[in-house]
């Protein structure tokens, strides 16, 4: 019982940070670094907690992990410097990738991938459109309807985490029947 309450607590807990971040982002076009590194510490904490209460067969192998962190840093870490992302959505998306292992990289990508051309869409109705009179100053919204071409896409790292966490079963029975015994 103890197993599954510190992994829902950690699980919610990254999902929180994440939440914040994409806020941040929205707000303000800012992922704070903090916030992705308590992302990536909850799964540190997470996985050594399974691993003492001999649960972490919830988990991957710890090397799938380290994997699709290094594969995910790698990639955005050259959408970077490509200019395509910025920092802090660079390191947001590794941070919540060291949650997700090999096997779970492909819904995580897909599922932010999709979210972001939502974005995408809905930032190209707020530049032709204008439908809000008077943004917050600084607002993704008040700048995407000053002309700038950007989108916040922490929000989409923040949605393709959350149904990622969800494809892969980190909600559903069977993780919770290995935490209860």
């Amino acid at each position: 019982m103890i197993s599954l309450i510190i992994f829902l607590a950690l699980c919610l807990a990254a999902l929180g940070f994440g939440a914040l971040a994409a806020l941040s982002d929205f707000c303000g076009m800012r992922i704070p670094n903090m916030l992705s590194v308590m992302i990536g510490a909850t799964f540190v904490l997470c996985y050594g907690a399974m691993y003492l209460f001999g649960s972490v067969a919830v988990f991957a192998p710890f090397l799938s992990h380290l994997i699709g962190f290094a594969f995910v840093f790698v990639l955005t870490l050259i959408m970077f410097f490509t200019k395509v992302w910025g920092a802090g959505d660079q390191k947001m998306m590794s941070a919540f990738a060291l949650w997700m292992g090999v096997s779970g990289m492909l819904p995580f990508l897909v599922y932010t991938a999709l979210i972001g051309g939502l974005l995408g869409v809905v930032a190209l109705v707020l530049q032709k459109m204008k439908p809000v009179a008077a943004p917050v100053g600084g607002s993704w919204v008040a700048r995407v309807q000053d002309g700038e071409g950007k989108v916040p896409y922490g929000i989409a790292i923040f949605g393709g985490a959350v149904l990622a966490f969800i494809k892969i079963g980190y909600f559903n029975g069977d993780t919770f029947r290995i935490l209860l015994n």
